[in-house]
């Protein structure tokens, strides 16, 4: 927890209660006991005086840390991976009050290539109102069916079968104030004949666009490729493994050794990108605007939101 953090968490506490300091404060008189919680448990066993501190925070405004105590970690798992240990330093803390809206917690998965420590999350059960502004009576889309050559034949066939025919029956015989209700009787009655003889499409799994554009950078070669697999072997070992001086140095020195590898994998690239494009802006102008291009899409990324500002504000 940063020094900036806790000033901040202090200071708030202090000015809700109007006083000068937290010293003597009497404990938040709304709060109640932890009989109809979890215990608390952490993996972290080293208990620092910011920790101490926080707690007493937590206590005198009625608050609750969700690490350790709330379904997804009931263990108290490390959030930060360090060359010189590891141990729990983010949590989430939420009022008395909301507890019972708390589904979920989740430590994710440690990235060390990314960031030192991991990203949590949590489940709120919220009640609200969703506006919805498509009609209630609109209909869902019919089914898709495979058509072939017997297709034509085997429809004939259900459309004379007797419980179809007499279906056809009931809706000339019918009177319809409405012509909504006369189109959904015969639509219903299609689609029946159609399950009786006809095979049903089913949809294709279409894999997310996003999905689809993933992929390594020219640079990124089988050595990068290699390492990076290794890495991800060891980031399994150091989170199970913790405590293992071994195992985190061994993490460690690997984790340096594939940033210092993929930073010069990347400086080469460049430079040799730039001396390609010096000689081909003499010898070959056709292939030195073709290179151009291919580096424009693989740079060209897109800086707008995926979802508009307007859009995010009325929901």
């Amino acid at each position: 927890m940063s020094d900036a953090w806790y000033e901040f968490c202090y200071q708030s506490v202090v000015r809700e209660h109007g006083l000068e300091s937290l010293d003597n404060i009497p404990v938040f008189d709304k709060i109640s006991q932890d009989l109809n919680h979890p215990i608390r448990y952490s993996m972290d066993e080293v208990l620092s005086t910011r920790v101490k501190s926080l707690n007493e925070i937590c206590i005198q405004s009625g608050l609750r840390i969700l690490n350790g105590r709330t379904p997804g970690d009931f263990t108290g798992q490390l959030t930060c991976y360090t060359p010189n240990g590891s141990s729990v330093v983010d949590y989430f803390i939420a009022s008395e009050s909301l507890m019972e809206n708390i589904l979920f917690f989740k430590v994710h998965k440690f990235l060390g290539e990314l960031s030192d420590h991991c990203q949590i999350s949590v489940m709120l059960k919220i009640d609200c109102k969703i506006k919805n502004n498509v009609d209630d009576n609109t209909q869902i889309p019919p089914s898709t069916y495979i058509w072939d050559e017997t297709s034509p034949q085997e429809f004939q066939t259900a459309l004379s079968s007797n419980k179809i025919q007499n279906k056809i029956k009931e809706i000339n015989d019918n009177v319809y104030d409405n012509i909504d209700n006369f189109v959904s009787d015969l639509n219903s009655t299609i689609t029946e004949a159609a399950d009786i003889s006809l095979k049903l499409k089913r949809p294709k799994k279409k894999t997310p666009k996003h999905l689809n554009n993933i992929r390594q950078p020219k640079w990124f070669d089988i050595s990068l490729t290699g390492l990076r697999r290794q890495l991800d072997s060891k980031e399994k070992l150091l989170k199970k493994f913790s405590k293992d001086p071994i195992v985190r140095t061994s993490y460690f020195s690997l984790l340096k050794l594939y940033r210092k590898t993929r930073k010069q994998k990347l400086k080469e690239f460049r430079r040799s990108i730039i001396d390609e494009l010096d000689n081909l802006h003499e010898n070959n102008p056709n292939k030195y605007w073709i290179l151009l291009k291919d580096l424009s899409k693989d740079t060209n990324k897109s800086t707008s939101p995926d979802i508009p500002c307007n859009t995010c504000l009325l929901f």
